[in-house]
Protein backbone atom coordinates (compact mmCIF):
# COMPACT_ATOMS: atom_id res chain seq x y z
CA UNK A 1 0.00 0.00 0.00
CA UNK A 2 1.15 3.57 -1.17
CA UNK A 3 -0.72 6.24 0.06
CA UNK A 4 1.57 8.73 -1.23
CA UNK A 5 1.75 6.83 -4.67
CA UNK A 6 2.50 9.60 -7.91
CA UNK A 7 2.99 7.88 -10.81
CA UNK A 8 2.06 4.59 -9.28
CA UNK A 9 5.56 2.78 -9.35
CA UNK A 10 4.49 0.73 -6.24
CA UNK A 11 1.07 -0.46 -8.26
CA UNK A 12 3.32 -1.65 -11.58
CA UNK A 13 6.05 -3.61 -9.41
CA UNK A 14 3.27 -5.21 -7.18
CA UNK A 15 1.20 -6.18 -9.93
CA UNK A 16 4.35 -7.72 -11.95
CA UNK A 17 4.90 -9.68 -8.97
CA UNK A 18 1.77 -11.50 -8.24
CA UNK A 19 1.01 -8.97 -5.36
CA UNK A 20 -2.24 -7.41 -4.24
CA UNK A 21 -1.53 -3.66 -4.22
CA UNK A 22 -3.56 -0.29 -2.99
CA UNK A 23 -2.48 2.92 -3.49
CA UNK A 24 -3.98 6.85 -3.08
CA UNK A 25 -3.31 9.99 -4.03
CA UNK A 26 -5.56 13.21 -3.69
CA UNK A 27 -4.07 14.80 -6.69
CA UNK A 28 -6.26 13.97 -9.78
CA UNK A 29 -3.39 14.21 -12.55
CA UNK A 30 -1.75 11.19 -10.28
CA UNK A 31 -4.77 9.29 -10.22
CA UNK A 32 -5.18 9.19 -13.83
CA UNK A 33 -1.64 8.76 -14.23
CA UNK A 34 -1.39 5.71 -12.25
CA UNK A 35 -4.56 4.15 -14.24
CA UNK A 36 -3.25 5.06 -17.40
CA UNK A 37 0.01 3.24 -16.30
CA UNK A 38 -1.80 0.13 -15.11
CA UNK A 39 -3.88 -0.18 -18.29
CA UNK A 40 -1.25 -0.23 -20.52
CA UNK A 41 1.38 -2.58 -17.85
CA UNK A 42 1.14 -4.79 -20.59
CA UNK A 43 3.58 -2.60 -22.63
CA UNK A 44 6.33 -1.86 -19.82
CA UNK A 45 8.80 -3.76 -19.37
CA UNK A 46 8.68 -7.17 -17.37
CA UNK A 47 10.77 -8.18 -13.70
CA UNK A 48 12.59 -10.82 -12.78
CA UNK A 49 16.34 -12.74 -13.31
CA UNK A 50 15.13 -14.48 -16.02
CA UNK A 51 13.48 -11.87 -17.73
CA UNK A 52 15.40 -11.07 -21.52
CA UNK A 53 16.90 -7.48 -22.22
CA UNK A 54 13.66 -5.03 -23.54
CA UNK A 55 11.44 -8.06 -22.73
CA UNK A 56 7.78 -6.30 -22.26
CA UNK A 57 5.41 -7.73 -19.53
CA UNK A 58 2.94 -8.42 -21.65
CA UNK A 59 0.25 -9.21 -19.30
CA UNK A 60 -2.98 -7.05 -18.99
CA UNK A 61 -4.00 -5.87 -16.07
CA UNK A 62 -5.78 -7.73 -12.96
CA UNK A 63 -9.57 -5.84 -12.67
CA UNK A 64 -9.25 -2.89 -10.49
CA UNK A 65 -10.98 0.18 -9.38
CA UNK A 66 -10.68 3.68 -9.07
CA UNK A 67 -12.55 5.01 -5.80
CA UNK A 68 -13.08 8.10 -4.03
CA UNK A 69 -13.64 7.52 -0.53
CA UNK A 70 -14.69 10.15 2.43
CA UNK A 71 -16.02 12.46 -0.23
CA UNK A 72 -19.80 13.48 0.19
CA UNK A 73 -22.16 15.78 -1.88
CA UNK A 74 -22.92 18.77 0.09
CA UNK A 75 -25.91 20.26 -1.69
CA UNK A 76 -27.38 16.89 -1.70
CA UNK A 77 -26.99 16.54 2.52
CA UNK A 78 -28.42 20.15 3.00
CA UNK A 79 -31.60 19.26 0.95
CA UNK A 80 -32.88 16.99 3.78
CA UNK A 81 -36.36 16.37 2.10
CA UNK A 82 -35.25 15.48 -1.26
CA UNK A 83 -32.19 13.35 0.28
CA UNK A 84 -32.45 11.72 3.29
CA UNK A 85 -30.41 9.09 2.07
CA UNK A 86 -27.72 11.26 1.69
CA UNK A 87 -27.61 12.59 5.03
CA UNK A 88 -28.44 9.25 6.40
CA UNK A 89 -25.17 7.65 5.42
CA UNK A 90 -22.71 10.91 5.56
CA UNK A 91 -23.93 11.12 9.81
CA UNK A 92 -23.72 7.39 10.11
CA UNK A 93 -20.03 8.34 8.32
CA UNK A 94 -19.16 10.80 10.72
CA UNK A 95 -18.98 7.80 13.37
CA UNK A 96 -17.95 5.10 11.42
CA UNK A 97 -21.04 2.89 11.41
CA UNK A 98 -22.16 1.40 7.38
CA UNK A 99 -25.60 1.54 6.93
CA UNK A 100 -27.40 -1.96 7.04
CA UNK A 101 -29.86 -2.73 4.29
CA UNK A 102 -31.63 -5.12 6.48
CA UNK A 103 -34.89 -4.33 7.35
CA UNK A 104 -33.73 -3.14 10.97
CA UNK A 105 -36.82 -1.09 11.62
CA UNK A 106 -38.96 -3.87 11.27
CA UNK A 107 -36.33 -5.97 12.94
CA UNK A 108 -36.64 -3.54 15.98
CA UNK A 109 -39.93 -2.16 15.29
CA UNK A 110 -39.17 1.67 15.33
CA UNK A 111 -38.84 3.16 12.53
CA UNK A 112 -35.24 5.23 11.56
CA UNK A 113 -33.25 1.97 12.51
CA UNK A 114 -30.49 2.12 9.53
CA UNK A 115 -27.13 0.63 11.49
CA UNK A 116 -25.86 -1.94 14.42
CA UNK A 117 -23.03 -0.78 16.11
CA UNK A 118 -21.36 -3.90 17.67
CA UNK A 119 -25.18 -5.66 17.31
CA UNK A 120 -26.67 -2.75 19.07
CA UNK A 121 -29.61 -0.78 17.14
CA UNK A 122 -28.47 2.59 15.64
CA UNK A 123 -31.13 5.60 15.20
CA UNK A 124 -30.64 8.58 13.18
CA UNK A 125 -32.93 11.59 14.86
CA UNK A 126 -34.91 12.83 12.00
CA UNK A 127 -34.24 15.78 11.01
CA UNK A 128 -35.66 15.52 7.44
CA UNK A 129 -38.83 15.88 9.55
CA UNK A 130 -39.47 19.38 9.90
CA UNK A 131 -41.45 18.55 13.06
CA UNK A 132 -38.31 16.92 14.45
CA UNK A 133 -36.16 19.79 13.88
CA UNK A 134 -38.25 22.31 14.79
CA UNK A 135 -40.37 21.12 17.89
CA UNK A 136 -39.32 18.01 18.97
CA UNK A 137 -36.28 17.48 20.97
CA UNK A 138 -34.66 13.76 22.63
CA UNK A 139 -35.45 13.75 26.51
CA UNK A 140 -36.98 11.53 28.71
CA UNK A 141 -40.03 10.94 27.71
CA UNK A 142 -38.81 10.34 24.00
CA UNK A 143 -36.70 7.71 25.24
CA UNK A 144 -39.74 6.44 26.88
CA UNK A 145 -41.61 6.40 23.90
CA UNK A 146 -38.42 4.20 21.86
CA UNK A 147 -39.45 1.80 24.92
CA UNK A 148 -43.04 1.45 24.37
CA UNK A 149 -43.18 1.24 20.84
CA UNK A 150 -40.40 -1.25 20.18
CA UNK A 151 -42.19 -3.62 22.82
CA UNK A 152 -40.52 -3.14 26.13
CA UNK A 153 -38.08 -5.78 24.49
CA UNK A 154 -34.80 -3.47 24.08
CA UNK A 155 -32.05 -4.43 26.15
CA UNK A 156 -28.46 -3.58 26.14
CA UNK A 157 -27.11 -0.21 24.45
CA UNK A 158 -29.31 2.07 21.76
CA UNK A 159 -27.57 4.87 20.02
CA UNK A 160 -28.88 7.69 18.49
CA UNK A 161 -26.77 9.92 16.38
CA UNK A 162 -28.71 13.62 16.63
CA UNK A 163 -27.21 17.26 15.91
CA UNK A 164 -26.09 18.01 19.85
CA UNK A 165 -29.09 20.91 19.26
CA UNK A 166 -31.51 18.07 19.23
CA UNK A 167 -31.26 16.74 22.30
CA UNK A 168 -31.79 18.08 25.92
CA UNK A 169 -30.28 14.84 27.29
CA UNK A 170 -26.78 13.13 27.34
CA UNK A 171 -26.50 9.24 27.67
CA UNK A 172 -29.41 7.64 30.19
CA UNK A 173 -30.03 4.16 31.81
CA UNK A 174 -33.42 3.11 31.96
CA UNK A 175 -35.55 -0.22 32.16
CA UNK A 176 -37.42 -1.85 29.57
CA UNK A 177 -40.84 -4.09 30.16
CA UNK A 178 -39.04 -6.95 31.87
CA UNK A 179 -36.64 -4.80 34.14
CA UNK A 180 -33.31 -5.34 32.05
CA UNK A 181 -31.26 -2.15 31.30
CA UNK A 182 -31.31 -0.22 28.11
CA UNK A 183 -28.53 2.13 27.85
CA UNK A 184 -29.18 5.17 25.42
CA UNK A 185 -25.62 6.78 24.29
CA UNK A 186 -26.16 9.55 22.22
CA UNK A 187 -23.61 10.42 19.14
CA UNK A 188 -23.93 13.93 18.68
CA UNK A 189 -22.36 16.10 16.31
CA UNK A 190 -22.79 20.26 15.97
CA UNK A 191 -25.25 20.98 13.39
CA UNK A 192 -23.23 23.38 12.00
CA UNK A 193 -20.68 20.63 10.59
CA UNK A 194 -22.89 20.30 7.60
CA UNK A 195 -21.69 23.81 6.51
CA UNK A 196 -18.71 24.63 8.15
CA UNK A 197 -17.14 21.50 7.75
CA UNK A 198 -17.69 21.47 3.96
CA UNK A 199 -16.56 25.48 3.17
CA UNK A 200 -13.86 25.91 5.88
CA UNK A 201 -11.31 23.83 5.38
CA UNK A 202 -8.25 24.56 4.10
CA UNK A 203 -7.20 23.21 0.63
CA UNK A 204 -4.25 23.51 -1.71
CA UNK A 205 -5.36 24.06 -5.17
CA UNK A 206 -4.58 21.64 -7.40
CA UNK A 207 -2.07 22.20 -10.05
CA UNK A 208 -2.49 24.74 -13.15
CA UNK A 209 1.05 24.05 -14.52
CA UNK A 210 3.36 21.63 -15.23
CA UNK A 211 5.99 22.58 -12.75
CA UNK A 212 3.64 22.41 -10.06
CA UNK A 213 2.42 18.74 -10.20
CA UNK A 214 4.32 17.35 -7.66
CA UNK A 215 2.97 19.94 -5.04
CA UNK A 216 2.02 18.45 -1.84
CA UNK A 217 -1.90 18.60 -1.40
CA UNK A 218 -3.05 18.68 2.01
CA UNK A 219 -6.99 19.11 2.87
CA UNK A 220 -8.54 19.08 6.77
CA UNK A 221 -11.90 17.88 7.46
CA UNK A 222 -14.42 16.32 4.65
CA UNK A 223 -14.26 16.39 1.01
CA UNK A 224 -16.77 17.35 -0.27
CA UNK A 225 -17.86 16.70 -4.40
CA UNK A 226 -19.12 19.45 -6.38
CA UNK A 227 -20.73 19.74 -9.72
CA UNK A 228 -18.32 20.77 -12.84
CA UNK A 229 -19.36 20.67 -15.92
CA UNK A 230 -17.37 21.10 -19.35
CA UNK A 231 -18.49 21.11 -23.03
CA UNK A 232 -15.67 21.41 -25.64
CA UNK A 233 -15.06 21.62 -29.97
CA UNK A 234 -13.25 20.58 -31.77
CA UNK A 235 -11.27 23.16 -34.10
CA UNK A 236 -8.55 23.31 -37.10
CA UNK A 237 -5.60 23.31 -34.32
CA UNK A 238 -7.07 21.25 -31.51
CA UNK A 239 -9.85 22.01 -28.89
CA UNK A 240 -12.17 24.88 -27.46
CA UNK A 241 -13.84 24.42 -24.58
CA UNK A 242 -17.12 26.29 -25.25
CA UNK A 243 -18.81 25.77 -21.50
CA UNK A 244 -17.26 25.51 -17.74
CA UNK A 245 -18.88 25.58 -15.00
CA UNK A 246 -17.81 24.99 -11.16
CA UNK A 247 -19.49 26.22 -8.38
CA UNK A 248 -16.51 26.06 -6.32
CA UNK A 249 -15.66 29.59 -4.23
CA UNK A 250 -12.11 31.72 -4.24
CA UNK A 251 -10.59 32.49 -0.78
CA UNK A 252 -12.88 35.67 -0.57
CA UNK A 253 -16.12 33.54 -0.86
CA UNK A 254 -17.20 34.37 -4.07
CA UNK A 255 -17.00 31.57 -6.67
CA UNK A 256 -14.90 31.50 -9.89
CA UNK A 257 -16.08 32.92 -12.93
CA UNK A 258 -15.45 31.43 -16.60
CA UNK A 259 -12.29 29.65 -17.16
CA UNK A 260 -10.48 30.97 -13.47
CA UNK A 261 -11.71 27.90 -11.43
CA UNK A 262 -9.97 25.07 -14.15
CA UNK A 263 -6.79 23.47 -13.03
CA UNK A 264 -6.77 20.93 -15.90
CA UNK A 265 -8.08 19.60 -18.76
CA UNK A 266 -7.65 16.13 -19.21
CA UNK A 267 -8.25 14.25 -23.02
CA UNK A 268 -8.09 10.73 -24.37
CA UNK A 269 -7.17 11.13 -28.11
CA UNK A 270 -8.96 8.01 -28.75
CA UNK A 271 -11.72 7.23 -26.42
CA UNK A 272 -13.18 4.01 -26.58
CA UNK A 273 -17.04 4.96 -25.13
CA UNK A 274 -16.03 2.71 -22.24
CA UNK A 275 -12.86 3.68 -20.10
CA UNK A 276 -11.24 6.83 -20.41
CA UNK A 277 -7.71 6.25 -20.90
CA UNK A 278 -5.90 9.54 -20.25
CA UNK A 279 -3.33 10.67 -23.14
CA UNK A 280 -2.73 14.01 -22.78
CA UNK A 281 -2.85 16.85 -19.83
CA UNK A 282 -3.41 20.73 -20.87
CA UNK A 283 -2.92 22.48 -17.52
CA UNK A 284 -5.07 25.74 -17.14
CA UNK A 285 -1.69 27.87 -17.73
CA UNK A 286 -1.74 26.21 -21.59
CA UNK A 287 -5.32 27.40 -22.01
CA UNK A 288 -6.07 30.90 -23.86
CA UNK A 289 -8.52 33.40 -22.04
CA UNK A 290 -10.90 32.46 -24.85
CA UNK A 291 -10.34 28.78 -24.31
CA UNK A 292 -8.87 27.30 -27.38
CA UNK A 293 -5.75 24.39 -27.10
CA UNK A 294 -3.60 23.24 -29.17
CA UNK A 295 -3.59 19.67 -29.41
CA UNK A 296 -2.63 17.00 -31.93
CA UNK A 297 -3.30 13.67 -33.04
CA UNK A 298 -6.54 14.10 -32.47
CA UNK A 299 -9.35 11.34 -33.69
CA UNK A 300 -12.87 10.63 -34.40
CA UNK A 301 -13.93 10.17 -30.90
CA UNK A 302 -12.54 12.39 -28.34
CA UNK A 303 -13.54 12.54 -24.82
CA UNK A 304 -11.74 15.27 -22.06
CA UNK A 305 -12.79 15.47 -18.20
CA UNK A 306 -12.29 18.91 -16.38
CA UNK A 307 -10.27 19.23 -13.10
CA UNK A 308 -11.19 22.05 -11.27
CA UNK A 309 -8.67 23.76 -8.91
CA UNK A 310 -10.41 21.76 -5.86
CA UNK A 311 -9.55 18.65 -7.34
CA UNK A 312 -13.67 18.59 -8.13
CA UNK A 313 -13.87 16.52 -11.68
CA UNK A 314 -16.79 16.72 -14.52
CA UNK A 315 -18.42 13.32 -16.20
CA UNK A 316 -16.42 12.85 -19.38
CA UNK A 317 -17.66 15.24 -22.55
CA UNK A 318 -17.58 13.20 -25.86
CA UNK A 319 -16.70 14.98 -28.79
CA UNK A 320 -17.33 13.09 -32.24
CA UNK A 321 -16.19 13.86 -35.64
CA UNK A 322 -17.02 17.16 -36.90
Amino acid sequence: MDVFAGSGTTAAVAEKLGRRWIVCDFGKHAIYTMQKRMLRIGESKALGKEVKKNQKYDNPPKPFCVVSTGAYDFSRIMKLRENRDAYVDFVLGLFQISRDEKDLSGKYRLINIFGEKDGDPVEVYPVWDDEYLKNIRIDADYLKGIILQSGGKLKGNYYIITPETCTLIGDMAMKNSGGDDLYFKMLKFPYKILEDVSRNFQIQEQPSAQENVNNLINSTGFYFNDNVEIETEKTEEGLKITRFETSILDKQGERLKGLDGLAMLLVDIDYDGEIFDMDRTVFARDISENGEIKLEGLTESVAVIAIDKHGNESKPFIIGNT
